[in-house]
């Protein structure tokens, strides 16, 4: 009987996404103990480590079903469950319509990561793009409240806060199209100041934590209003052939 071996190269990726999973658990476990920053910093760690796995995965031909599971798994609880423990101890932990909010934006993390697994036959239209606002976008735009509060000084209102995060988790599940990363084409020339822009983000982020994650979430909306423009033209050109 002939024995089944799996080859090292096929782990790699898995790794990965188990050291993002660590980290997203670090994030609730600071948020509980009340380092917001600290937890905002172990969930972004999550996110760069969320999307190396897939690449590393593709470099080294060790794409699985198994892999992709775990992936979803692992962004349950890391921009799912750990923004929602962010929020709560950063705001009124025990006001409920506040912690109806934050199960809300969870759950809908939830289900549009299952739908994400399993529904592929989306029309030709929305081949590059996404549908719905994916989890790591909707952990980012769910703390933007709570970035833009801290950055000005300004109070939210937890009620407030609670009916965004409803906002945020319909939005996850909704079939909007947003922008899709891998569909962006960049000159090779332009590839030096990717890495020089990205070292700017990183020092941005340890120093002006606060402001970063305003710009990025206010970012990020106004990148739905362009992609659903562009989603618009394309599928008018679509349906003219």
């Amino acid at each position: 009987m002939e024995k089944k071996t799996l080859k090292l190269q096929m782990m790699i990726p898995s790794l990965f996404t188990i050291c993002a999973f660590l980290f997203g658990l670090n994030g609730i476990r600071l948020a509980i103990l009340g380092d917001i920053k600290g937890a905002i910093f172990s969930i972004g760690v999550s996110a760069v480590l969320d999307l190396l796995d897939g690449r590393v995965a593709r470099m080294l031909m060790a794409n699985s079903q198994f892999g992709a599971e775990l992936d979803s798994l692992s962004d349950v609880v890391c921009f799912g469950v750990a923004p929602a423990f962010i929020v709560l101890f950063s705001q009124d932990f025990y006001n409920n319509f506040l912690y109806l909010g934050v199960s809300f934006f969870a759950v809908g993390s939830l289900l549009r990561l299952a739908r994400f697994n399993v529904v592929q036959d989306y029309p030709e239209y929305y081949k590059d793009f996404f549908v719905g606002v994916p989890t790591p976008a909707g952990c980012i735009v769910a703390l933007l409240p709570l970035s833009f509060g801290n950055a000005f000084d300004i109070l939210i209102n937890s009620t407030f806060y609670s009916i965004y995060l409803i906002f945020i988790g319909f939005l996850m599940i909704s079939n909007i199209p947003t922008l899709l990363p891998k569909s962006i084409r960049i000159s090779k020339k332009f590839i030096p100041f990717l890495f020089l822009i990205f070292a700017f983000m990183l020092a941005s982020i340890v120093i002006y934590t606060w402001l970063f994650i305003t710009f990025i979430g206010f970012a990020y909306f106004m990148s739905i209003i362009f992609t659903y423009k562009s989603f618009v033209n394309k599928k008018k050109q679509l349906k003219k052939l």
